[in-house]
């Protein structure tokens, strides 16, 4: 007897014939829903603000921060001090500059100077504005640039001052006497200077004054002489006025 053995594979599922009931409780039954505690809650501030609080170093970290803060304030407090400086020299700059300018605009003693004032004029030289203008004339006919004279020695002073204020030197001398210091103060010169300026013009003057004639013609004499002179003293034209000394 013969066996055919079958090729054996997976075991077919075979439905169970079986209804299967529901229950309608368990179909109505989902996840359990959460509720709400009605309990109020009270909030604690201390613990609100516990995070809020900053962290502060230890009492070493607070030391270190004041000292940074102090070394700050100093730098400060330099660089205000440096500033101000600066603002000071600026100032002190600007009132030097000022000055300066004033005394450029300022002018010196001499001739135009005194020309602003006639009393001035004829405290220092005795003449009036006019009459030094007619002596200038007299001696330095063609209104010269130079000197018609030369220096004895050499004035270093001499082309920084205008021929004018060289003869106003000498009738300040000849009229006040003040010694060659406050004269050579006055004009901005040496001593030195004042001294050979007055020296050389004096000689000078003397030799162009020497060629005016000083006695006038008789009869100009006669002409302007009093009436009542004239019918006394018919021929005296010359009148010698003189001091007696004993000795």
């Amino acid at each position: 007897m013969s066996v055919i053995m079958e090729h054996q594979g997976p075991t077919p599922h075979t439905l169970d014939p079986t209804p299967h009931t529901l229950d309608p409780a368990a179909l109505t039954q989902g996840p359990t829903p959460h509720t709400l505690d009605p309990t109020p809650h009270t909030l604690d501030p201390a613990a609100l603000t516990q995070d809020l609080t900053p962290h502060t170093q230890d009492d070493d970290g607070s030391g270190l921060l004041d000292m940074l803060a102090l070394a700050a304030e100093n730098d400060t407090l330099k660089m205000q001090v440096a500033k101000l400086i600066i603002e000071n020299e600026a100032l002190l700059r600007e009132r030097a500059t000022q000055t300066n300018k004033e005394e450029e605009q300022r002018e010196d003693f001499g001739v135009s100077f005194l020309q602003h004032s006639k009393d001035s004029f004829v405290y220092y030289t005795g003449f009036t504005g006019e009459q030094f203008e007619v002596l200038y004339d007299f001696l330095i006919p063609v209104r010269a640039r130079v000197l018609p004279f030369t220096m004895t020695r050499n004035v270093g002073s001499q082309n920084r001052m205008s021929m004018e204020d060289q003869l106003l030197l000498v009738l300040i001398k000849l009229r006040q006497s003040f010694d060659f210091m406050h004269i050579g103060n006055l004009f901005k010169i040496s001593h030195q200077d004042a001294s050979s300026l007055f020296n050389n013009w004096i000689n000078y003057m003397f030799f162009r004054c020497s060629s005016i004639n000083m006695w006038p013609h008789r009869d100009t004499i006669i002409e302007m002489m009093a009436e009542h002179f004239k019918k006394e003293f018919p021929n005296t034209l010359l009148i010698l006025d003189s001091t007696e000394i004993k000795i």
